[in-house]
């Protein structure tokens, strides 16, 4: 984040999405220490829910962010199991896709907006997309956000 306040606003703007849909992020603390290492979860959006992985590189390698992902996937589908399950993953992020891979998802193209930095990004995603053009669209947010 880029201040206090705007990790402030993040964490405000989630624990209320959590609040009205029973499931959002969470913070990913080592068992051993409680060191914080990361967050992630899934996120209801409209037509989908949000998978989101964010761990610090220094426990890269170790398995935690599929933890956290097949975690947030359990619950996201045992809350709404109609719902898909969509994972926006930056074209040459090779661990994030490799984690997608591990939980089912398949890459299903290049969406037509650019992320953070002009990076391009793909939708994975639990199945097929609707025939909806703008579900292949990235959801507008306010504020800068690194994807899984």
């Amino acid at each position: 984040m880029e201040s206090l306040d705007a990790s402030r606003a993040w964490i405000e703007r989630f624990s209320a999405r959590w609040a009205a849909n029973g499931l959002g992020y969470w913070i990913a603390r080592l068992r051993e220490t409680s060191t914080v290492i990361g967050v992630g979860g899934a996120d209801r959006r409209t037509e989908f829910w949000n998978l989101f992985y964010l761990i610090d590189w220094s426990h890269w390698g170790h398995g935690y962010a599929t933890e956290l992902a097949l975690a947030a996937r359990h619950q996201a589908a045992a809350l709404e199991p109609g719902l898909p399950i969509v994972a926006w993953i930056h074209r040459d992020n090779t661990g994030s896709q490799a984690i997608a891979r591990r939980l089912g998802l398949t890459d299903y193209g290049q969406l037509e907006a650019r992320h953070l930095g002009g990076q391009l990004t793909h939708r994975w995603a639990d199945r097929q997309p609707a025939a909806d053009p703008s579900i292949m669209k990235m959801p507008a947010r306010p504020g800068p956000r690194r994807s899984a």
